[in-house]
């Protein structure tokens, strides 16, 4: 299918700039846990944008990928997380703090973090969305490498799968329904994101207006109010009961809010803004989304230029560390050529590797009748090599050349004359014959059994896909973090990985235990 240079650079610009208005209409009454009658701006904008961490935070990834290539993992988006991004707070500083002691993604994300299921992961899904045009597959890749690094194994990540998977798929397709379908298809079933989102579904299908379903969607998913304050919850809502919650548990019932913003919207710009911006919560982060999924359906030219005329073309930064030099882009219009630059090399490098020309960026005619829509769905995402080993939750992953690792924790410390087990989840890459994996602990920290030198026969990725091996390891020495190595070599290669094994010395009083 073909997608014009002109349609695409619309819709990317779309995008941005739908970001940019919704970012800024919602940022008044942030967090605010109470219904608004918003119908426009409120606040005088003198020609530029408010500043929004939703639209900068992914100009550091913009950075990433410039920098880095197309193979970002985790681990670069980290680095660059810790060097670009100024914000300490909530999920952002914790995820900062965790990789500081040398957690890898995704334990950064998950260790001690009360906000893993909060909002700051699916809010900058769409510069992967953008460069991975009709390819949601892709994209949901991206989001989760991004994702881990705050919100580990939280809904916050599966928040991001969903709304990346969405605004890919919405490069070619325009039915909201269909979209929603296409982002389910990438979480899991059971997951909070997709309990709320059918709920704000069901709702509208039902006939109840956007009130009634904004308190289902509270009633169901939702959260505290922000840090347990009931300065920012509206008497109407404390009578409900609704400024009780978990700490931290933002991301269902705000990706709800999003859902029924666009449901209730009904293709309309205004409508879909204020609709979403008056159910409340984070307004800023479900109207710059909301924003961004409508630009990209429809392209800038349906974006009300009473809209556009406030806040101009500029990006202003909040989050962005500018020590750097000049570095980020400046303009909506710079955004988007910078995006669309890496989106055209996504599209060579990925359509030339996996022969599947998914679109064509380089046409000058729109052609999008031989649409195969099958293909934006998951393909089968919970089966064991891709659920477990390409997207693991409880540990980071590593590539060697014929193989994948990934590290599954039990728990992320270890108490003086205690144990734990870490099982590795090793994928076979190729289909040539079996081949036996040595796997060697090198560590002066702690006890490993059955034994710290094994060997793992390997079958092709065709008869065993996944091949699991758990050890138990264990200290009777108190330390405040416990580390180790564990090197993968395969007899008569050369390539080896080397996997590194941190644990705390203590327990937190928070911390998740499965």
């Amino acid at each position: 299918m073909k997608l014009s240079q002109k349609t695409f650079y619309n819709k990317v610009l779309g995008c941005w700039m739908g970001k940019n208005i919704g970012g800024t209409l919602g940022t008044p009454v942030e967090w605010k846990r109470q219904l608004n009658d918003f119908t426009f701006y409120t606040h005088d904008l003198n020609g530029e944008p408010l500043p929004n961490d939703d639209l900068d935070l992914q100009l550091i990834w913009l950075k990433c990928v410039e920098d880095c290539g197309l193979n970002i993992t985790a681990r670069e988006l980290g680095e660059y997380w810790l060097d670009y991004q100024v914000a300490n707070y909530s999920e952002y500083g914790i995820g900062k703090a965790n990789m500081k002691a040398g957690f890898m993604p995704p334990l950064s994300g998950t260790m001690g973090n009360e906000f893993k299921d909060s909002c700051g992961a699916y809010i900058r899904s769409e510069i992967w969305a953008c460069m991975c045009p009709g390819r949601p597959d892709l994209a949901v890749q991206y989001c989760y490498e991004d994702a881990i690094v705050d919100h580990g194994n939280g809904e916050g990540t599966y928040a991001a799968l969903f709304s990346g998977a969405m605004e890919a798929a919405a490069f070619v397709e325009s039915d909201f329904r269909e979209l929603i379908k296409i982002g389910l298809s990438y979480i899991p079933a059971d997951c909070g994101v997709a309990a709320a989102v059918k709920t704000a579904i069901e709702c509208y299908d039902s006939g109840m207006d956007w009130v009634e379903c904004r308190d289902k969607i509270l009633e169901n998913h939702r959260g505290c109010c922000p840090f347990h304050s009931l300065s920012v919850c509206s008497e109407r809502d404390i009578e409900k009961g609704f400024h009780e919650g978990k700490l931290g548990y933002d991301v269902p019932s705000n990706i709800a809010i999003l859902v029924a913003g666009m449901l209730y919207g009904e293709g309309d710009f205004d409508k879909t803004m204020c609709t979403t911006v008056n159910m409340g919560e984070d307004t800023d982060c479900t109207a710059g989304t909301v924003g961004a999924i409508f630009g990209i359906i429809y392209g800038i030219d349906k974006i009300p230029q009473r809209w556009i005329d406030p806040i101009g073309h500029s990006i202003q930064t909040i989050c962005c560390n500018k020590a750097h030099g000049p570095v980020f882009p400046t303009t909506v219009e710079e955004l988007t050529d910078r995006t669309i630059k890496q989106a055209k090399m996504v599209s060579l490098y990925f359509d030339g590797k996996e022969n599947l020309k998914t679109i064509d960026l380089f046409g000058d005619v729109d052609d999008l009748s031989d649409v195969d829509k099958s293909k934006l769905y998951a393909e089968n995402l919970e089966s064991a090599c891709r659920f477990e080993v390409l997207r693991p939750m409880n540990g980071p992953r590593y590539d060697h050349p014929l193989f994948n690792v990934a590290l599954d924790y039990e728990r992320t410390y270890l108490e003086v004359g205690g144990e734990t087990n870490i099982t590795l989840l090793i994928s076979p890459k190729t289909w040539n014959d079996p081949f036996n994996l040595k796997v060697e602990w090198l560590s002066d920290d702690l006890d490993v059994a059955p034994q710290d030198k094994y060997y793992i026969p390997l079958w092709s990725r065709g008869i065993r896909p996944v091949e699991k091996v758990t050890f138990t390891v264990s200290s009777e020495y108190a330390e405040p973090k416990y580390e180790a190595t564990i090197k993968l070599t395969i007899p008569g290669r050369h390539t080896q990985v080397f996997v590194p094994v941190v644990l705390q010395g203590f327990r937190r009083l928070d911390e998740d235990e499965k």
